[in-house]
């Protein structure tokens, strides 16, 4: 009786003892299912390498492996870095965003190329690196060619759609809150995310505003004054070039992205909405006009785009005051400034002027001609 119930409890511990192991050895499965099931996906041959809040390990991550619901760190703002052909001009800026670059975590890079040239894919392909926060994106399929939208735009209707491909992956799959856009035929300044990593936080605090900018489309060394390069500006100009915005704005602008001509779109008064962007006096951007080529403008805007220069010697943003350019605060001290300034008329400006006294010039129409 005794050997016939230890041989009961005995059998009875063995049950108990394969089901805990059979528990335990699930529940590391499911582990691993839930927190490492991205190997699965994880392709050496894949070029496309996106980031993920969740997915922080692996080399190369492809898009069906991306949490539809993920939200990265909101102190991590991308450079989105739009290429197409030009791979020389895309080697330069990317040395120089790596050059600048204090934090890889704050300021992720992410190489989208649209078309296939294949000289450029495979340069973006050799400096992605998920350990250094660099990823690549690739448009390939592109629609509409031929249409009578693409042959009347010409590179432009392709632009648009590469634009609105590429800011709907860096918000709505790969979850960031807000984005650098840059594009490869662009230097940078030593100062550009001093300047971005300041200027960030306006974004947040003032609805007013709908985008920061690194471009000054009046920077010509002529028109500014270099000794003031903190100097930072509202404006109602769309600037582009360089330019940061959150993922509420981006939500808004998809839904009604155009086919073509996406820059000039955003300055109609329907789409900016009474919103301004905030620009330097002296810009944080300029066109290197040795890797650009003619691009999409083949060549008209050059004369112009070579009087833009980088500023002589970097400014530490985090020290300069950004709660001036907040609306009620800026509206205020413009206020003061026009209501002490000496009125002349555009024919005056051709006139030698006291440097030392500001000015306007009162205008009834966009002409300049007084009604």
């Amino acid at each position: 009786m005794f050997c016939s119930n230890k041989v009961s409890r005995y059998a009875k511990h063995n049950r108990r003892f394969k089901r805990f192991c059979f528990c335990v050895l699930l529940s590391a499965f499911l582990l691993i299912v839930i927190n490492g099931g991205f190997l699965r996906f994880q392709h050496p041959e894949t070029l496309e390498v996106i980031p993920s809040p969740k997915i922080v390990s692996a080399n190369v991550i492809t898009s069906e492996s991306l949490p539809v619901d993920s939200r990265l760190d909101s102190d991590q703002t991308p450079v989105l870095v739009m290429a197409a052909s030009r791979q020389a001009a895309l080697k330069n800026h990317l040395e120089q965003l790596l050059k600048f670059r204090r934090s890889p975590d704050a300021f992720p890079i992410i190489i989208s190329q649209d078309g296939s040239t294949q000289s450029v894919t495979n340069l973006a392909a050799s400096y992605a690196n998920s350990s250094a926060n660099i990823f690549f994106i690739h448009h390939k399929d592109r629609t509409g060619e031929g249409s009578p939208a693409q042959k009347a735009a010409k590179n432009y209707f392709f632009i648009a759609q590469h634009y609105k491909w590429a800011l709907d992956r860096v918000f709505f799959e790969m979850g960031y809150e807000s984005a650098i856009i840059t594009e490869d035929d662009l230097d940078i300044s030593e100062d550009f995310f001093s300047y971005f990593g300041a200027t960030r936080q306006l974004l947040a605090k003032d609805k007013s505003l709908w985008c920061i900018s690194a471009w000054n489309d009046n920077g010509a060394a002529s028109v500014t004054d270099r000794s003031k390069s903190d100097l930072l500006y509202r404006t109602d100009f769309f600037p582009g070039l360089g330019w940061m915005l959150t993922v509420s704005v981006w939500k808004e602008l998809s839904t009604n992205w155009p086919e073509a001509y996406w820059d000039d779109w955003l300055r109609r008064p329907e789409i900016r909405k009474g919103r301004s962007c905030i620009r330097p006096e002296v810009s944080r951007t300029a066109h290197n006009m040795k890797v650009a080529g003619k691009g999409s403008s083949n060549g008209l805007f050059k004369t112009f785009l070579s009087s833009i220069h980088l500023p002589d010697a970097p400014v530490d943003f985090s020290k300069v005051k950004m709660d001036t350019l907040l609306k009620p605060n800026y509206d205020r001290a413009l206020a003061a400034i026009l209501e002490n300034a000496v009125a002349i008329s555009v024919e005056e400006l051709n006139k030698p002027l006291n440097t030392s006294l500001v000015y306007k010039v009162v205008y009834k129409n966009p002409r300049g001609k007084k009604v």
